[in-house]
């Protein structure tokens, strides 16, 4: 329903309705009358949202690529293409322009209107989530993990020695999830990151890498701010 066209609001709001059209994208096609009391406001719209000058992406723009999941709204795949980032999103194709600092927004599209992808990093500086405006809230897109081969994981899975000498575990469950057992402890699951790289749910700041050497599972390292603890393979 569009709030605007129904004219069902006072008066005096109207030109609330006609600023979230223009912002949001609510409403691409303004009708005459809108435009009209667009005219008229005291203000120039595009001052709700000033763009900070002298702003550079904090990464380069391929870290940006990849594709971007939500469990209810799909995937979001980021190209780039000719120096440019490209939003593909349920079969909506359009170019992403630097906005500000790690906003990209698309251009007004007279369907779609314009989208805005506001880009996060993680503990670790990688760009690890994707945030759009949808149905009235903000939803986070997170990367697809990396798929990592059965044979791979049961490989990885063994026993391991911590510097106080306990022996912990690295599990291999059901549907091929990977977790970390430590005496005493509750058992963490180990959410692949990239490559041998893997992540905990409790803690972001702390990332695992398991260690090859000639083929062959060494070790396992934990780095967080603390620093870096090697754990033998046993």
């Amino acid at each position: 329903m569009n709030p605007i066209a129904k004219n069902t609001r006072p008066r005096r709001f109207k030109w609330m309705f006609v600023v979230i059209a223009i912002f949001l994208a609510a409403q691409p096609r303004l009708t005459a009358q809108d435009q009209d009391i667009a005219k008229k406001l005291p203000f120039t719209p595009t001052t709700l949202c000033q763009i900070a000058s002298n702003t550079k992406p904090s990464h380069a723009l391929a870290d940006y690529a990849g594709d971007f999941e939500h469990p209810a709204y799909g995937v979001l795949k980021v190209g780039l293409k000719d120096g440019t980032l490209q939003m593909d999103f349920h079969k909506i194709r359009l170019p992403l322009n630097h906005f500000h600092y790690d906003r990209f927004e698309t251009p007004d599209d007279e369907i779609y209107g314009r989208t805005a992808i506001n880009f996060q990093t993680n503990p670790q500086g990688d760009v690890d989530k994707a945030v759009i405006s949808l149905d009235e809230a903000e939803v986070v897109f997170t990367p697809k993990p990396t798929t990592l081969s059965p044979e791979l994981l049961a490989r990885l899975a063994g026993t391991y020695e911590l510097p106080s000498g306990v022996k912990c575990q690295v599990i291999l469950k059901d549907k091929g999830t990977l977790f970390l057992a430590v005496p005493g402890e509750v058992d963490q699951e180990l959410i692949p990151y990239k490559g041998l790289l893997f992540r905990i749910k409790l803690f972001a700041d702390v990332v695992f890498e398991f260690v090859l050497e000639n083929d062959q599972v060494k070790a396992l390292k934990q780095r967080d701010p603390s620093g870096e603890y090697v754990f033998p393979r046993r």
